[in-house]
């Protein structure tokens, strides 16, 4: 197959989603060297970013380096350039494509939290994506979840919908020693912490309700662990500063911004547990990198996450304050249960692969082609 891809978010530092187009365009490519990949990239940064070069691997930089005029004119004039004959956009797809389409719908969050999102971002991605899928070939879809959402809020095809779970790099291990507290020293960070990943989104990360939660945890059990923030903040970031001055937390948290790649084991690895209490996920990645460096996580039991971590996480409510600050207290105060959820976790990944990430989605191309 000549197969086409188009990776927005790769480049970015854009979380989730670029964890996903890299993982899975370097998995397509390793599966074989008989497919043909022409892989769209927004700029010279979206290329370099999947950090590999490969006979039958080809990068395109789309003209001019801007997403708005790319995808309504650019993108679809290079698709029928190109001869690709299948296309998969992993986040938003071209306004027109000439051959089949498959599009990766990563999550329904906008339009079942829509107060969680700004109008104009939820605006143009209802135009660009839910409006349009029933047009598209196929749609993939990270989890059951997620494709019962989608079939609940919009009249979808259930026959081009397929779940395939996203998974965990091999390079999330358990950090220990000199390498752990080398990382650590470079962030100012020391132990005991406890660590959040992901983009600093207030609504959907539920960041008000998981400080106000530490907040309790500290002041019941005198502790002196801190909270370390891992990410780029995005919207209503002010409304994080406030809650940090109005818990009194301002010396009990640290934000490293983005973190690279081979530096975030580390800080799963060091941490006595991952808090991601978050109210909608279309996967929920960190639960699984965390359970592969042997963390244990602590995390929603609503939206997609209890399907991800399975019977290894510990879930709380997470629109209970004070069921997050019960989950945080009794991790920490019970290394029983934190050496059952990290022995739970290491197992339960192992199920996990970009590998077989990869496989479906060449089965998902065959059936465009076919359709």
């Amino acid at each position: 197959m000549k197969i086409g891809v188009f990776p927005m978010i790769a480049g970015q530092r854009g979380g989730g989603v670029e964890t996903y187009e890299l993982n899975l365009v370097r998995n397509l490519a390793a599966l074989d060297q008989e497919n043909e990949l022409r892989v769209f990239c927004l700029n010279n940064h979206a290329a370099a970013a999947f950090a590999f070069d490969q006979p039958n691997v080809k990068y395109q930089i789309l003209w001019p380096r801007t997403r708005w005029v790319s995808i309504p004119l650019t993108l679809p004039l290079a698709i029928k350039r190109s001869c690709v004959e299948v296309v998969h956009a992993t986040f938003v797809p071209p306004l027109h494509c000439a051959v089949p389409l498959v599009v990766t719908v990563h999550d329904v969050c906008m339009p079942t939290h829509q107060e969680l999102y700004p109008t104009s971002i939820r605006w143009r991605f209802d135009q660009l994506v839910y409006k349009r899928l029933r047009s598209f070939d196929q749609i993939i879809c990270p989890t059951e979840t997620t494709k019962t959402q989608l079939l609940e809020h919009y009249c979808a095809h259930e026959d081009r919908i397929t779940v395939i779970p996203e998974a965990v790099d091999q390079h999330f291990q358990r950090v220990d020693g000199d390498d752990l507290l080398q990382i650590l020293e470079s962030y100012g960070i020391t132990q005991p912490y406890l660590l959040f990943s992901g983009n600093l989104r207030v609504g959907n990360k539920n960041l008000i309700r998981l400080l106000e939660a530490f907040s309790i945890f500290r002041q019941r059990c005198g502790s002196v662990a801190r909270l370390i923030l891992t990410g780029r903040r995005s919207w209503h970031s002010n409304a994080l500063d406030e809650a940090i001055d109005r818990f009194g937390l301002r010396k009990a948290i640290i934000e490293t911004g983005w973190v690279p790649p081979d530096h975030v084991p580390a800080l799963y690895s060091g941490a006595t547990m991952l808090l991601f209490p978050t109210l909608c996920e279309g996967f929920g990645l960190p639960a699984l990198e965390a359970m592969a460096c042997g963390t244990p996580v602590v995390t929603s039991n609503i939206s997609c996450l209890p399907e991800v971590t399975g019977n290894a996480a510990l879930l709380v409510d997470p629109f209970s304050v004070a069921d997050i600050a019960e989950g945080i207290i009794k991790l920490f105060c019970d290394e029983g249960l934190q050496v059952l959820l990290r022995e739970r976790g290491l197992e339960w990944v192992k199920q996990f692969s970009w590998e077989r990430t990869a496989r479906e989605t060449l089965g998902v191309y065959r059936r465009a082609l076919s359709s």
